[in-house]
Protein backbone atom coordinates (compact mmCIF):
# COMPACT_ATOMS: atom_id res chain seq x y z
CA UNK A 1 0.00 0.00 0.00
CA UNK A 2 1.45 3.65 -0.87
CA UNK A 3 2.02 6.11 1.47
CA UNK A 4 -0.01 9.18 1.33
CA UNK A 5 2.22 12.54 2.08
CA UNK A 6 2.66 15.89 1.28
CA UNK A 7 6.33 16.64 1.89
CA UNK A 8 7.91 19.65 1.59
CA UNK A 9 11.45 21.18 0.89
CA UNK A 10 13.34 23.29 3.17
CA UNK A 11 13.69 26.18 1.00
CA UNK A 12 9.58 25.52 0.26
CA UNK A 13 9.20 26.10 4.00
CA UNK A 14 11.95 29.47 4.58
CA UNK A 15 9.84 30.26 1.93
CA UNK A 16 6.84 30.33 3.60
CA UNK A 17 6.72 29.53 6.74
CA UNK A 18 2.79 28.92 7.12
CA UNK A 19 3.47 25.44 5.44
CA UNK A 20 4.24 23.94 9.09
CA UNK A 21 1.21 23.84 10.18
CA UNK A 22 0.28 21.05 7.79
CA UNK A 23 3.03 19.09 9.70
CA UNK A 24 3.55 17.94 13.80
CA UNK A 25 6.04 14.70 13.47
CA UNK A 26 8.49 14.79 10.33
CA UNK A 27 11.18 12.79 9.14
CA UNK A 28 14.37 14.36 7.63
CA UNK A 29 15.57 13.04 4.07
CA UNK A 30 18.36 14.25 2.47
CA UNK A 31 18.40 14.42 -1.28
CA UNK A 32 22.78 14.69 -1.31
CA UNK A 33 23.09 11.14 0.64
CA UNK A 34 19.16 9.74 -0.57
CA UNK A 35 19.22 8.71 3.16
CA UNK A 36 16.88 9.62 6.01
CA UNK A 37 18.43 11.51 8.64
CA UNK A 38 19.35 8.53 11.55
CA UNK A 39 18.52 8.88 15.09
CA UNK A 40 20.26 11.70 17.58
CA UNK A 41 21.14 12.93 14.35
CA UNK A 42 23.76 10.85 14.14
CA UNK A 43 24.40 9.90 10.49
CA UNK A 44 22.29 8.81 8.00
CA UNK A 45 20.02 5.56 7.54
CA UNK A 46 18.49 3.61 4.21
CA UNK A 47 15.54 2.30 6.36
CA UNK A 48 12.60 4.70 7.42
CA UNK A 49 11.66 3.08 10.05
CA UNK A 50 15.53 3.68 12.05
CA UNK A 51 15.36 7.47 11.12
CA UNK A 52 14.66 9.88 13.44
CA UNK A 53 11.55 11.66 14.59
CA UNK A 54 11.49 15.28 14.99
CA UNK A 55 9.04 17.90 15.84
CA UNK A 56 8.87 20.48 12.91
CA UNK A 57 10.18 22.83 14.75
CA UNK A 58 12.99 20.64 16.23
CA UNK A 59 13.63 19.52 12.86
CA UNK A 60 14.16 23.16 11.49
CA UNK A 61 16.32 23.68 14.13
CA UNK A 62 18.77 21.00 13.52
CA UNK A 63 18.43 21.35 9.76
CA UNK A 64 17.34 25.08 8.93
CA UNK A 65 20.96 25.74 8.36
CA UNK A 66 21.47 23.61 5.67
CA UNK A 67 22.08 24.92 1.75
CA UNK A 68 19.76 23.93 -1.35
CA UNK A 69 22.50 21.91 -2.04
CA UNK A 70 21.49 19.33 0.74
CA UNK A 71 17.93 18.69 -1.02
CA UNK A 72 16.30 18.18 2.63
CA UNK A 73 12.76 17.19 2.56
CA UNK A 74 10.58 16.86 5.68
CA UNK A 75 8.46 13.94 5.11
CA UNK A 76 5.25 14.16 7.76
CA UNK A 77 4.70 11.26 9.92
CA UNK A 78 1.50 9.92 10.43
CA UNK A 79 0.14 8.50 14.07
CA UNK A 80 0.73 4.77 12.92
CA UNK A 81 4.09 5.61 12.38
CA UNK A 82 4.63 7.54 15.68
CA UNK A 83 4.91 5.12 18.82
CA UNK A 84 3.01 8.21 20.73
CA UNK A 85 0.58 9.02 17.64
CA UNK A 86 -0.11 5.25 17.60
CA UNK A 87 -0.64 5.08 21.36
CA UNK A 88 -3.15 7.83 21.26
CA UNK A 89 -4.56 6.32 17.74
CA UNK A 90 -4.88 2.94 19.73
CA UNK A 91 -7.12 4.68 22.48
CA UNK A 92 -9.46 6.29 19.77
CA UNK A 93 -9.49 2.44 17.93
CA UNK A 94 -10.61 1.37 21.51
CA UNK A 95 -13.20 3.91 22.05
CA UNK A 96 -14.56 2.85 18.35
CA UNK A 97 -14.88 -0.55 19.08
CA UNK A 98 -16.41 0.27 22.50
CA UNK A 99 -19.62 2.17 20.73
CA UNK A 100 -19.66 -0.22 18.50
CA UNK A 101 -20.51 -2.82 21.16
CA UNK A 102 -22.62 -0.20 22.84
CA UNK A 103 -24.39 0.05 19.28
CA UNK A 104 -25.09 -4.36 19.16
CA UNK A 105 -26.22 -4.36 22.73
CA UNK A 106 -28.93 -1.76 21.73
CA UNK A 107 -30.07 -3.02 18.24
CA UNK A 108 -28.48 -6.10 18.07
CA UNK A 109 -26.27 -7.14 14.74
CA UNK A 110 -27.79 -4.75 11.84
CA UNK A 111 -28.40 -6.26 8.26
CA UNK A 112 -29.37 -3.55 6.03
CA UNK A 113 -28.85 -2.79 2.68
CA UNK A 114 -26.03 0.19 1.43
CA UNK A 115 -28.80 2.32 0.85
CA UNK A 116 -30.52 2.17 4.17
CA UNK A 117 -26.81 2.13 5.99
CA UNK A 118 -26.32 5.25 4.39
CA UNK A 119 -29.62 7.02 5.71
CA UNK A 120 -28.19 6.01 9.33
CA UNK A 121 -25.06 7.43 8.63
CA UNK A 122 -26.35 10.25 7.28
CA UNK A 123 -27.91 11.08 10.31
CA UNK A 124 -25.22 10.16 12.11
CA UNK A 125 -22.99 13.18 9.94
CA UNK A 126 -25.99 15.50 10.75
CA UNK A 127 -25.27 14.79 14.80
CA UNK A 128 -21.90 16.05 13.89
CA UNK A 129 -22.89 18.93 11.80
CA UNK A 130 -24.63 20.46 14.72
CA UNK A 131 -22.72 19.46 17.38
CA UNK A 132 -19.65 21.29 15.80
CA UNK A 133 -21.75 24.76 15.00
CA UNK A 134 -23.20 24.48 18.67
CA UNK A 135 -19.38 24.13 19.82
CA UNK A 136 -18.14 27.03 17.75
CA UNK A 137 -20.63 29.42 16.98
CA UNK A 138 -21.81 31.71 19.92
CA UNK A 139 -25.07 31.75 21.54
CA UNK A 140 -24.93 28.24 22.31
CA UNK A 141 -24.59 26.52 25.43
CA UNK A 142 -22.03 24.65 24.37
CA UNK A 143 -19.87 26.79 22.35
CA UNK A 144 -16.23 26.41 23.21
CA UNK A 145 -17.32 23.00 24.57
CA UNK A 146 -15.98 20.05 21.81
CA UNK A 147 -16.97 16.65 23.94
CA UNK A 148 -20.18 16.18 22.00
CA UNK A 149 -18.39 16.72 18.41
CA UNK A 150 -15.94 14.33 19.53
CA UNK A 151 -18.30 11.69 20.86
CA UNK A 152 -20.53 12.37 17.84
CA UNK A 153 -17.43 11.55 15.99
CA UNK A 154 -16.49 7.98 17.79
CA UNK A 155 -20.54 7.61 16.87
CA UNK A 156 -20.15 8.24 12.92
CA UNK A 157 -17.06 6.00 12.92
CA UNK A 158 -18.74 3.08 14.56
CA UNK A 159 -21.66 3.24 12.42
CA UNK A 160 -18.85 3.26 9.04
CA UNK A 161 -17.56 0.52 10.95
CA UNK A 162 -20.96 -1.54 11.43
CA UNK A 163 -21.54 -0.59 7.72
CA UNK A 164 -18.70 -3.06 6.45
CA UNK A 165 -19.04 -5.69 9.04
CA UNK A 166 -22.56 -6.08 7.35
CA UNK A 167 -21.07 -5.54 3.74
CA UNK A 168 -18.64 -8.52 4.49
CA UNK A 169 -20.93 -10.32 6.50
CA UNK A 170 -23.66 -10.83 3.82
CA UNK A 171 -21.54 -10.68 0.82
CA UNK A 172 -19.73 -14.15 2.32
CA UNK A 173 -23.13 -15.32 2.44
CA UNK A 174 -23.93 -14.01 -1.07
CA UNK A 175 -26.74 -11.74 -0.48
CA UNK A 176 -26.98 -8.30 -1.91
CA UNK A 177 -26.97 -6.54 1.37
Amino acid sequence: MAEIVNPWTLEQIKADPSLKRFMNKVRIWSNEWNLWWGKNSNGYTDNKLHAQIYTIEDALKKSGHCGPEKGIVYYPVHAIDDPEGFEKLGKVYAEVKAERIRQDELWGVQDHHPVEWLSILGEEFGEVSKAVCEAHFKGYESTGNWDNYRTELIQVAAVAVSMVECLDRNRDKGESK
